[in-house]
């Protein structure tokens, strides 16, 4: 540091001349100090000049502002003090090329997760659920029935799926879709598949803009390379669509929490989505808000404005809900009842908290989600792949323990709360992975956490070159999705056997098909109904088992009229 001063009493300079040696990339902090008689700082100004681009001696001229002169007094007054402050180098450039590395391996990654569910989208999985068909039916049917579901209700908050109301927005998320280009496999997948999207980019953000770890793009392929998630994003169950809300819904709380406190509505907005979309994420989503409710109890209240709106906003968004229970009060617990669920068995109460218990716990055991397992059904499962790739589980540990450490953090505390809220849903009737989905979100916020903190230390330790460091990261998790996206299309079809009701019940597509195209060698291409036609010239040869003329002609044959 130097300094200049002028010892002389009398008039003040109008600048101070000083002479720095700078090193390139350097800079230079001015602190001007203005005292009073008595050696009292009066106010300081700090100036910062601009970056010096080559070393060279400098000759700064600094100006004393005119506020910072003291008044003429009849006694000596102490002149104000000019001190700079050599900055440390900074590299402007690499440190742009940092930032370009990054955004280009996150647009890199998005691309990788995008492409590694479209591709082949209609032929893993092989079946084309029923579940998944519905979604299409029910939106055309409701846009056909002027916005009324079947029982009548004008924008209903759910919709019947199989006896049982447990679908609401992924029916109104396909009908724009259905309106534009109509019934299609691809297309009700596609959909899905970019709605998944919302996680995928959830997760890489709250990791870059929350947590600030330098691999905060690799969230997204972390999150895609999960088996669990790498099946399930491929299909139109609204199990993903809810777990990507539910990553949303946690980023914009996390920016509730750390940024500003008007994320909150945006927060409230999709969480009830969450809600709306698959009936486990109700139990969810409750036991995510109690413990968040908790967990910032002090920051709700010092934000107490904010706090009234939002709940405000939390009664607004409760209304459809609200209407549900009034008309049709009995229908949660049919379905209940539709689930077989232990709660409405006749049974005490400790038993079944001992129930809850018991499949609760087993929605946190690793042994269920890293070790392949024969407990879900053979659709809901990649053969040879445990619901979480098993050399990921040291990371989740690793970042599980990052968590723990720092639990004073509220970003860190989410984290936890999500992974303890997510099995919550499906304890209520039993564990199975389309019901405690949701735990891929914390998941892999954990497991990039624990990533990021063991290439930190190699690249403290062994390897310097942190842009080659991302460049093989990336490569090896952009491969890997690679190879499971192969792996599903080449061996995928032939991994399980059980083409049945309770299995993969494939052939749907294939069969009816190949019906369409015998009609149209028969004929009838342009009849508005061949199958009645054909079932008329066959004097009902072919009426399937237990139905009669007229429960025939009223049936409705989704892959025959799309």
């Amino acid at each position: 540091m130097t300094s200049g001063k002028n010892e002389s009493p009398g008039p003040l300079p109008i600048d101070v001349q000083i002479q720095v040696d700078l090193q390139p990339g350097e800079s230079v902090s001015i602190t001007i100090e203005s005292l009073s008689a008595d050696g009292v700082p009066i106010e300081t100004e700090v100036t910062p000049s601009p970056w010096v681009k080559k070393s060279r001696p400098s000759l700064l001229t600094v100006l004393i502002p005119e506020r910072l002169k003291p008044a003429p007094k009849p006694v000596k007054i102490p002149q104000p003090t000019v001190s700079v402050a050599i900055l440390p180098k900074v590299d402007l450039a690499a440190s742009s090329r940092s930032i370009s590395l990054e955004m280009t391996l996150f647009g890199l990654s998005l691309l990788t997760y995008l492409s590694t569910r479209l591709i082949g989208l209609v032929n893993f999985p092989i079946y084309f659920f029923t579940d998944e068909a519905i979604q299409t039916v029910l939106a055309s049917d409701f846009v056909r029935d002027h916005f009324h579901n079947y029982d009548g209700d004008f924008f209903p908050t759910f919709f019947v799926n199989g006896g049982q109301y447990n679908l609401g927005t992924s029916v109104y998320l396909q009908i724009i879709p259905y309106l534009l280009i109509g019934k299609s496999v691809w297309v009700t997948r596609g959909i899905a598949v970019l709605a998944t999207l919302m996680a995928a980019i959830s997760v890489s953000l709250a990791l870059r803009s929350i947590f600030k770890v330098r691999y905060w793009w690799a969230g997204t392929l972390v999150l895609s390379v999960i088996p669990a998630w790498f099946l399930h994003s491929r299909t139109a169950f609204e199990t993903g669509l809810m777990v990507s809300l539910y990553a949303v819904f946690l980023f914009f709380y996390l920016l509730y929490r750390n940024r500003s406190p008007r994320y909150l509505y945006a927060a409230l907005v999709f969480g009830a989505l969450v809600i709306y979309t698959y009936s486990p994420g109700q139990m969810v989503m409750l036991v995510t808000g109690v413990l968040l409710l908790i967990s910032d109890i002090r920051y709700h209240l010092k934000n107490w404005k904010s706090s009234i709106i939002g709940f405000g906003l939390l009664i607004l968004v409760a209304l459809p809900y609200a209407r549900f229970i009034v008309t049709r009060g009995s229908e949660n617990y049919r379905h209940l009842v539709l689930l077989g669920s232990y709660l409405i068995d006749n049974i005490p109460l400790v038993e079944k908290v001992r129930l809850f218990g018991l499949e609760y716990l087993k929605g946190l055991n690793p042994i269920y989600w890293f070790l392949p397992n024969n407990n879900d059904l053979a659709r809901h499962l990649m053969k040879g792949y445990g619901h979480m790739a098993w050399f990921t589980f040291p990371l989740l540990v690793v970042g599980l323990i990052n968590c723990l450490k720092n639990f004073r953090s509220s970003a860190h505390r989410v984290v936890l709360i999500a992974l303890l809220a997510a099995p919550s849903g499906a304890a209520l009737v039993q564990l199975g992975i389309t019901r405690a989905l949701v735990m891929v979100i914390p998941a892999a916020i954990l497991i990039t956490l624990g990533m990021c903190s063991v290439l930190d230390w190699l690249a403290k330790r062994y390897w310097q070159n942190k842009t080659a460091l991302a460049v093989i990261l990336f490569g090896v998790l952009a491969g890997y999705n690679v190879f499971m996206l192969r792996d599903a299309l080449v061996n995928g079809p032939t991994w399980f056997k059980d083409y049945g009701l309770g299995g993969m019940q494939y052939g749907a597509d294939q069969i009816f098909g190949e019906i369409k195209n015998y009609f149209t060698r028969a004929g009838y291409k342009d009849h508005p109904d061949p199958l009645l036609v054909e079932w008329d010239r066959c004097g009902g040869a072919f009426l399937p088992p237990g139905y009669d003329q007229g429960d025939f002609r009223e049936h409705r044959w989704f892959h025959l009229r799309s």
